[in-house]
This record gives structure tokens, C-alpha cells and sequence, in this order.
């Protein structure tokens, strides 16, 4: 495990230097008098799926911004921020997704899934994020979002390919136990598109910088190993503030 979060904390720190190479060009582009063209090249591709600004469905007990999962009645709220095509968020799945899912069966957390699709670009133009992050809506509709969104990382495919197929994803809903033509129509359809895409606006507005970014009672969580969440949730129940502050993963804007 502690390999593995090693593993997270690298890619973090490698993203953040993408982001910071980024910045830098767009205040030097802005200083030369060419800043429009940047910053709309840079705001497209911060999210390209998004659909502000229009109406929209969101997925059968679903916020216009988030999936929850857990009692209502849960002491505690965690927010996670995730990205299916994001490494990094595979690997806090496979090594915390065990943690979270205790504490939601015991009634402990409610957690709220923020489905992001910064990513797409990074698909060779077939917008993995959205359409894996709109099918998870359509899993969210028949009751196996958590199953869903398990399976997902479990067969989540490399950053920079062209992310596993609509059939694919169809085949993972099967799984899931989602009945599939009504979930194959939605998955085609990508009848959630412009939920994700608001989804996406909505966390950057919050301040999200990267994925995975965990909050819990609004407390962003710098550890997020099974033994950092435990701690942030257990200080949570006793109405105290995390001392730690997150330092997620930047958006990378390359």
C-alpha cells in the first residue's frame, strides 16, 4: 500500500509540473498580446465537454453536480472528485475504494461522486471522460452506480489511448447488472453529456484543481490512503477540522 501511494503522490507531482509549465505560457502569450487565442485554446481544453450555460438531465437520484451514494441521514459528507481516465484515480480507487465503501455500508459517509471529464483530450478525440462518466449516469439510473464505477478502474485503460468503447462500456454495464437495452440506449446516446459537462464547470468553479481531489465536511484531505481517510472522518464525527489540506492532482492543460 505504501508502494502504491507513492505511486499516487508521483503522479500528482507530475501533473502539478504540467500545470505549472501551462500557466507560465499563457501569462507570457497574454504579455505579448496574442493572450485571447491562448486562453480560449486553454478553456476549451479545460473542458471540453462541458455544456454551460443550457438545460439538462441529471441521472435518476442524482444533484446536478454529483452522484451520492450512502444514507442521507450519514454524520459525515465526502466529496470525491474523479476523472475515469485519470491514473492517479485508479490508483486511489484500488487502494482506498475498500476504505470508502466500510464507511458508506456502516452508515457512516454519504459520498458524492463529481464525475469530471477534463481528460478527454487525452483520448485521440473520442472524449473517453465524457462518455464514460455519462454511462456511469446511465448505470445511476438503474440503481449500480457503485458497481459501475468499481468495474470502470478495475478495467480502466491508459491515459492517451483512445479509452474502452461504447460497446465496451455496454459490456462493464452487463456486468454491473444494469439492464442492458435500456442502458445501451443511454450509453449511445450519451444522454448525460451536458450533465458531465456541468459536472466539470461546477468543481472547477469550487476550486477543484485535479483529480482525485476527496473533501470531507468541505475539508479537502491530503491523505488519502485507507489510514488518512479513516483519521480525516474520524475527526470529522468529533466536529473537528483536518489539519491537513490537499494538494490533489493539477488539471493538466497540455
Amino acid at each position: 500500500a505504501r508502494q502504491k501511494s507513492e505511486a499516487i503522490r508521483k503522479q500528482q507531482a507530475k501533473e502539478a509540473k504540467r500545470r505549472k509549465i501551462v500557466l507560465g505560457v499563457i501569462l507570457t502569450a497574454i504579455l505579448i498580446g496574442v493572450g485571447v487565442t491562448i486562453v480560449l485554446v486553454v478553456l476549451q481544453s479545460s473542458d471540453d465537454s462541458s455544456s454551460s450555460g443550457g438545460d439538462f438531465s441529471s441521472p435518476l437520484g442524482a444533484t446536478e453536480t454529483a452522484i451520492p451514494v450512502g444514507e442521507e441521514a450519514a454524520p459525515v459528507r465526502m466529496d470525491i472528485y474523479q476523472d475515469y481516465m485519470c491514473p492517479a484515480c485508479g490508483q486511489f480507487e484500488q487502494i482506498s475504494g475498500e476504505t470508502v465503501d466500510g464507511f458508506i455500508d456502516d452508515g457512516t459517509i454519504r459520498v458524492y461522486y463529481h464525475t469530471m471529464s477534463f481528460l478527454d483530450r487525452t483520448s485521440n478525440g473520442t472524449r473517453y471522460s465524457t462518455r464514460a462518466a455519462s454511462s456511469a449516469g446511465c448505470a445511476a439510473d438503474q440503481g449500480v452506480f457503485r458497481e459501475y464505477n468499481r468495474l470502470l478502474y478495475e478495467n480502466q485503460p491508459s491515459e492517451g489511448t483512445n479509452g474502452l468503447s461504447d460497446d465496451e462500456l455496454i459490456a462493464i454495464g452487463e456486468q454491473a447488472g444494469t439492464n442492458a437495452p435500456a442502458f445501451e440506449v443511454c450509453v449511445r446516446g450519451l444522454d448525460y453529456e451536458d450533465w458531465v459537462g456541468n459536472v466539470t464547470e461546477d468543481a472547477f468553479n469550487d476550486g477543484v484543481e485535479g483529480t482525485p481531489t476527496v473533501r470531507v465536511d468541505g475539508q479537502s484531505v491530503e491523505d488519502i490512503t485507507p489510514d488518512g481517510l479513516t483519521k480525516a472522518i474520524e475527526q470529522a464525527l468529533k466536529g473537528e477540522e483536518s489539519p491537513a489540506t490537499s494538494s490533489p492532482s493539477p488539471v493538466p492543460s497540455d
